[in-house]
Parts: structure tokens; sequence; C-alpha cells
């Protein structure tokens, strides 16, 4: 099983300290939307694993639910990568997601002070809506 802190994001390159899979982070996602996105929503989600999948060599362990995963994204770029189809789909719903997911009620990340629209340099911080802002072991 692969080293978490020294694996690569598959989007960004840079490394990855917390990895939380694109499960674990679709499962969060699938909480907060709309139920009547939710088909939807798991369509694109396993057409971006398939062709993630494709290019890793090495599982790695996730630090949320504690299994394989063979697609390597930070919290930051998987949640770009929902965002990109979220506005496809629904625009304002892809704003709110923006303003209420990843980022803080100030647009701001508590931990890596990236703001709304930015990368989130490492840090695999996730807000979701409604609930406490928490940062991800």
């Amino acid at each position: 099983m692969g080293d978490t802190d020294s694996r690569a994001c598959q989007t960004c390159r840079d490394a990855i300290g917390n990895f939380v899979c694109p499960d674990c982070l679709a499962e969060r996602v699938r909480d907060w939307l709309p139920s009547r996105l939710a088909p939807k929503f798991s369509r694109f989600h396993n057409v971006l694993l398939f062709y993630f999948d494709a290019y890793t060599s090495e599982p790695v362990r996730c630090g949320s639910c504690r299994d394989a995963a063979t697609t390597l994204l930070c919290s930051g770029c998987y949640l770009e990568h929902v965002s990109a189809w979220m506005r496809s789909v629904d625009r304002p719903l892809a704003a709110r997601f923006s303003r209420e997911f990843a980022f803080g009620k100030d647009d701001t990340c508590p931990r890596c002070g990236a703001t709304a629209g930015g990368h989130h340099q490492r840090c695999d911080y996730i807000n979701p809506a409604g609930k406490d802002v928490q940062v991800l072991p």
C-alpha cells in the first residue's frame, strides 16, 4: 500500500497529505446535493473515477474510510472537478456549492488561506454546507 504523504494528485501534481478518497468526498457531496441531481452526480463520479483510474499504478489507503483507492486526487482538485460538472448542470447551485461546500463563510480557507475559486494549496480542507467548519484528520 502506498504512503499517502508521498503520493501526488493526478490533477495538480501537488503532494497529498491527509488523503481522502474520491468515494468519501463524493458521499459528502451527495449528502449536500438535491436528490434530483443524485443520479447525474453518480454518473459523473463514475466517469471521473474511470478516467483517473487508468493512470494510477499503486493504490493508496484513504484516511477516512481506510479503503484502498486508485484515483489519487487531492480534495481541492476533486471539488474543482465537481464544481465544473455542477456549473454545466445547475449554475446557481454551483455558485452555492463553491460558497458553502469548499470554503468557509468568509470565502477563505481557514487552513491555507485560499480564496473562493483558488486551489487549496495541499491543505485538503472541506467544509460541507450546514456543518461546523472542520479540518480533516
